[in-house]
């Protein structure tokens, strides 16, 4: 029983992966909606594995890594794929560029919070989580769909994009929720 109990959360951490695996597709596809659907999923996903290892007793160093590359893809590679082709793949190599920062701060992010993990309180996150990042791109993707002329302003996309980028590396704390009362009883 225990060892099924082991792999329940990862089941939940590999969904979160395929979320971000097919969000990935679909942008390449332009299909932006259903991609930034399929992040939004991902992120659900994120949210309960954690809780279900917690709640199981199978939290470990396994998951904890397992998490960070399933979030480097669904929450890192995905959105900038789709800032890419949404917004950046007419520029060139500053196009490439724009869309390469964001995925780098995220891969920083995440390396921070790994090598820290055991050094800093669980009430703060240094900087802004990527889950939380990509939602704010993903919202900026799907207001594009309503405002099309979002698309054409690519410097109003560019200075978003940086600014969240930075935001992940800065050492702005975030209140994680994580010891919440709220979070607690739910």
């Amino acid at each position: 029983m225990k060892k099924i109990a082991f792999f329940l959360p990862n089941i939940f951490t590999a969904l979160n992966m395929a979320c971000g695996f097919v969000a990935g597709i679909y942008s390449w596809k332009g299909e932006f909606y259903i991609g930034c659907m399929f992040i939004f999923l991902g992120g659900i996903f994120d949210s309960v594995d954690g809780r279900v290892a917690r709640m199981t007793g199978t939290q470990s160093s396994f998951g904890e890594q397992f998490d960070s590359l399933s979030d480097i893809i669904s929450f890192g590679i995905a959105p900038s794929l789709m800032v890419y082709n949404r917004f950046f793949f007419d520029m060139g190599k500053e196009g490439l560029v724009l869309s390469f920062l964001f995925l780098l701060c995220g891969a920083l992010r995440l390396a921070r919070f790994n090598a820290n993990i055991e050094k800093v309180s669980s009430d703060y996150f240094q900087g802004l989580p990527i889950p939380s990042a990509a939602m704010a791109v993903i919202g900026y993707i799907l207001l594009s769909l309503d405002f099309p002329s979002l698309v054409e302003n690519k410097i109003l996309s560019a200075v978003y994009v940086v600014f969240y980028s930075l935001l992940m590396i800065s050492n702005i704390p975030f209140y994680s929720f994580k010891n919440s009362e709220w979070i607690k009883k739910n």
